[in-house]
């Protein structure tokens, strides 16, 4: 139930197609510089905003994301998660074909909890 008091499939339904009131901004020009792979978990999306802008120094439009549970670890053990581990490797086959002019290189980051209530996350690079 929504706070109005209505479910949101209701809501959906009595809403008409091309509400002002679900129109967004959107960018007009980008050009991605980066893929940037990274874990879904809704504890971790509010440190990975800012890392990616700052410590990455990739804004908004200049990089590709890809959210997936589990985020690249899924390539490292493909036989524990053959199903992420084929979804992954197709999107980077999609995403190489299509914009292979990049020249993209690799870099790894581990996002951790920091704190005994984990309300901080570090990220450590890992060397290749």
């Amino acid at each position: 139930m929504s706070e109005s008091g209505g479910s949101a499939g209701s809501q959906a339904q009595n809403s008409a197609f091309g509400d002002p009131a679900n129109v967004y901004e959107a960018m007009a020009q980008v050009r991605p510089e980066a893929v940037v792979v990274y874990c879904g978990d809704p504890r971790l999306q509010t440190a990975f905003e800012p890392f990616i802008e700052k410590g990455l120094k990739l804004p908004k439009g200049q990089y590709i994301p890809l959210v997936v549970g589990g985020g690249a670890g899924v390539l490292a053990n493909p036989e524990r998660l053959p199903k992420e581990f084929k979804f992954m490797k197709d999107r980077f086959e999609l995403i190489h074909r299509h914009l292979s002019h990049l020249g993209l290189r690799a870099e790894l980051y581990y996002a951790r909890f920091t704190g005994d209530d984990h309300s901080k996350v570090a990220f450590d690079r890992i060397p290749l």
